[in-house]
């Protein structure tokens, strides 16, 4: 795991989302809008927003779509000001907690790391996706959210030629840190690091999933973090 400037941003995501009043302008209603992700024969395409994908793309909050089976799910990217000009930019996936479940592709990314990221947009380091989960049945919707999350990330990496595969970053808050473990088991190579948030997590059916994660990625928890009997 690299430190530096992404060491004090995490540091900034654990007070957040533990509800710190975030500093800096009030967050916008919206995101810079996009033609949306399209589906073809090869597959989902993500082109809202992204120009080149190196000079041209869109900074701030982009709003994007996937398409899930016969559903389509909005969700944001938030691409830093210096993206069309910097080399490499590390990327976040941020998950966000029950409350924040819908389809307004709006109030996940006003809590959590979203809260960091509109304290200072202008300085904020790296992509962060932020996939909305849908609501209803909380486990229908824990389900649902690990792979929306995973196509947009994918999606997201694909899209910006300037995504650092080798600086991407999982985090997630109570329900949404809950996916992150799924999330992370399933892709245990693909993280540099791993920062779960007051993640209830079962001990029989995830505590090899953890053990593995910490072989595979530096692996970083909030104190706030429970291990249950299920």
């Amino acid at each position: 795991m690299r430190t530096g400037a992404l060491v004090v941003v995490f540091a900034s995501i654990l007070a957040a989302a533990c509800g710190a009043s975030p500093s800096g302008p009030s967050p916008s209603s919206t995101g810079t809008p996009g033609t949306g992700g399209a589906v073809g024969a090869g597959g989902q395409v993500d082109t809202a927003g992204v120009g080149n994908g190196t000079t041209t793309a869109a900074t701030g909050f982009v709003d994007k779509t996937l398409l899930l089976g016969a559903e389509t799910y909005r969700y944001k990217v938030f691409v830093p000001e210096n993206y069309n000009t910097t080399t490499t930019v590390p990327v976040i996936l941020a998950l966000h907690s029950s409350g924040d479940r819908g389809s307004d592709n709006l109030v996940q990314t006003q809590t959590g790391v979203g809260r960091v990221v509109r304290a200072a947009p202008a300085t904020f380091p790296a992509i962060v996706v932020f996939p909305q989960a849908p609501a209803g049945d909380v486990n229908q919707s824990h389900y649902a959210f690990v792979v929306i999350a995973q196509i947009a990330l994918d999606l997201t990496l694909a899209a910006y030629k300037k995504a650092d595969l080798g600086r991407v970053y999982l985090t997630g808050h109570s329900f949404g840190g809950i996916a992150a473990f799924d999330i992370a088991y399933f892709n245990s190579t693909k993280f540099a690091a791993f920062v779960p948030i007051s993640a209830n997590i079962c001990v029989e059916s995830q505590l090899r999933r953890l053990l593995k994660l910490r072989s595979a990625a530096p692996f970083c928890a909030s104190s706030t973090n429970r291990l249950s009997v299920c």
